[in-house]
């Protein structure tokens, strides 16, 4: 039962926006730093994996970020203000850390990730900005 509750769009590399990523804090709620950077106007996304187990003879399926403490922020660094992300509510700053700008991911790898997550009749992971409403849409189907 297909599950994304937004628009994906694979990376074509004729788009001047780029997928970057930022390290999060620690145990911190992912739900509050996508709706944070939703309301600045970022795209945000956060990769998601299925867990299966057995708990008291019944079946558990969690979902966890596939990459703990790390999230994907989409921009253009050249006419956006992405010093915001770095103060976003929840995150600790844009990877690499040493550098004074931001390197953007390669975009065979997020087309690999994406391929991943939406590329089964069970996607593994969302595109939300806006995760709530998808938790929502989940809930009701």
């Amino acid at each position: 039962m297909p599950r994304p509750c937004v628009e994906v769009k694979f990376f074509s590399g004729e788009e001047m926006e780029r997928w970057y990523c930022a390290r999060t804090k620690v145990n911190f709620s992912w739900d509050v730093v996508i709706q944070q950077l939703a309301q600045q106007n970022f795209t945000a996304w956060l990769p998601i994996v299925r867990h299966q187990s057995f708990q008291g003879g019944k079946k558990l399926i969690t979902e966890q970020p596939l990459f703990p403490s790390y999230i994907f922020v989409k921009f253009d660094i050249d006419s956006t203000r992405w010093h915001a992300v770095n103060h976003t509510v929840g995150v600790v700053r844009l990877l690499p850390e040493r550098l004074e700008r931001p390197q953007a991911l390669p975009p065979a790898f997020i087309a690999g990730l994406q391929t991943r997550a939406y590329g089964r009749s069970d996607p593994g992971g969302l595109a939300c900005s806006e995760r709530s409403a998808c938790s929502r849409q989940r809930s009701q189907n």
